[in-house]
């Protein structure tokens, strides 16, 4: 059995204990870490509110039956130990050839350290050593544990909360200190969340937290630009708190996007957002278009289930107008020119 194989079990086992699971299977992303410059991909990450706070768990998966293979896994396991709260390893079943004799080999390594171990044995997982409290929970570093799992995790659970688990699209988590989540796994324009590290290139001096809605691929955009004018696009700008931002990204077919359009809706007068329908079809409508509210990212420390889900719940009521002309221009069978609910341009 490949390591692969055993994240379905795995992610069943904590999905049972009403956590969130991210890893890499369909419709998930993987999701990575970093430690003094070092990156590390996790197998199998647990998130869920508790107490109004984030209990997280990291899980190294390694292929094999034997404890020998167990602690083969250890390094990994132990490199998560810094920013999850629990760390376990997970494995096929022990072999039945001296099963007694390894549970103890694994006890004595793994249960001074905290470290925890799963067993799956065919679909099924199941605990048998239970993981101890890890670095974050003994007074660890807990600015390693914001930037790599709690922020990306309250993000994550604050789109689960509001929309359910299984209509919550998770990417970029492979990125470290990054996470993207979107309300909806098939359509190409939606409300988002995306955590952003800090990109002195792109203008981004610390990390930030973007909310908002998208929308993405070419004919998506061809749809909106042909459909909406930018005189009403920019009414409905013109109408939102200054914590708004216009954003628009390149997004060739092969390569990572490049930004080249990060406006603060104050700023964004008629002649600008015309500039902007000129940017996107210079760019053959290859383009992300965001309008988003941004807050630093350290923002998010200290905030409950509640706080969040208000902090968005804030953000679909302020752009509501703004998604609805965006999914009539899309949706809408009606050629022409497509006007929002609240703005009325001649």
């Amino acid at each position: 059995m490949s390591e692969k194989k055993l994240y379905g079990p795995v992610r069943d086992l904590f999905k049972s204990r009403d956590y969130f699971v991210v890893c890499d299977m369909k419709g998930s992303s993987p999701f990575s870490i970093r430690l003094d410059g070092v990156e590390r991909r996790v197998d199998v990450t647990a998130v869920r509110w508790e107490d109004d706070a984030i209990r997280s768990v990291g899980v190294e998966c390694k292929s094999g039956d034997s404890w020998v293979k167990a602690l083969e896994a250890l390094p990994q396991a132990l490199f998560y130990w810094f920013v999850f709260d629990e760390v376990y390893i997970a494995t096929r079943r022990i072999s039945d050839l001296n099963r007694l004799e390894s549970i103890h080999h694994l006890k004595s390594v793994l249960e001074p350290i905290g470290v925890g171990f799963i067993e799956v044995d065919g679909s099924r997982a199941h605990i048998v050593i239970p993981a101890k409290p890890s670095a974050p929970l003994q007074g660890g570093d807990e600015e390693l544990m914001k930037r790599n799992v709690e922020r990306k995790a309250k993000v994550i659970l604050t789109f689960a909360g509001i929309f359910g688990d299984e209509s919550v699209r998770v990417g970029r988590a492979n990125r470290p200190y990054e996470v993207w989540v979107s309300s909806d796994k098939t359509k190409s324009y939606n409300f988002f969340m995306h955590l952003h590290p800090k990109n002195e290139e792109d203008g981004i001096l610390e990390d930030e937290l973007h909310m908002g809605v998208n929308a993405e691929k070419k004919e998506v955009i061809k749809k909106f630009v042909k459909r909406v004018s930018a005189q009403n696009f920019y009414g409905e700008l013109s109408r939102l708190p200054q914590s708004y931002y216009l954003l628009l990204w390149y997004v060739p077919k092969r390569g990572v996007g490049e930004l080249v359009l990060r406006e603060q809706v104050g700023n964004c007068d008629r002649s600008r957002v015309k500039e902007c329908f000129e940017e996107i079809e210079d760019r053959d409508c290859k383009v992300c278009l965001q309008v988003a509210r941004i807050i630093p990212a350290k923002e998010l420390d200290g905030k409950s289930r509640e706080d969040m889900e208000g902090l968005f719940r804030g953000v679909q009521g302020e752009l509501g107008s703004l998604f609805n002309l965006i999914r009539n221009a899309v949706e809408s069978k009606i050629r022409g020119v497509v006007k929002s609910d609240r703005i009325r341009v001649s």
